[in-house]
Order: structure tokens, then sequence, then C-alpha cells
């Protein structure tokens, strides 16, 4: 993924955040995606604290259909709520 490189540009920002947070709805898209969006939206809210309890909410919804990595990463952001 490269925002998870890069980061992501400016202009797009605010659409990023709703396009990763689809993906990580989306149950039709792999757990890699869904870790990889995890870790580009963790940048984001921290650019823009007031978009983290979306993100907190998403992370819960999310947490139950959780495996491996992504669940370990998904518990390390809920914990530092």
């Amino acid at each position: 993924m490269y925002w998870l490189l890069c980061g992501v540009p400016k202009e797009n920002e605010a659409e990023s955040f709703d396009v990763l947070l689809g993906f990580l709805k989306n149950i039709q898209v792999s757990a890699t995606v869904k870790l990889r969006s995890v870790k580009v939206l963790e940048v984001l809210v921290i650019q823009y604290p007031d978009l983290k309890p979306e993100f907190v909410l998403t992370l819960y919804e999310i947490r139950e259909s959780s495996r491996g990595s992504l669940l370990k990463r998904v518990n390390i952001n809920l914990e530092q709520e």
C-alpha cells in the first residue's frame, strides 16, 4: 500500500480516511489490506485527533471478526484508548 510507505497526500486526506475505514468494514477485503489500512489510519489520527472516535468505533466493530496480526494491531490501538 503506497500510503503506508509515502504517506497520504494532503489533498486526499479526508477522502482517504473514509476509503480506509470502508476497507476495514468490508468483509470482502483481505486481512492484509485491513492491517495496512489500520497502520495508515493510525498516522492520520495522530495528525487529526478529532477523527479518533470514528476510528476507535470502527476498530470495535471489526474486532470480533479479526484474526492474527490484524487482531493484535486492533487490540494495541484499543488498549491505548
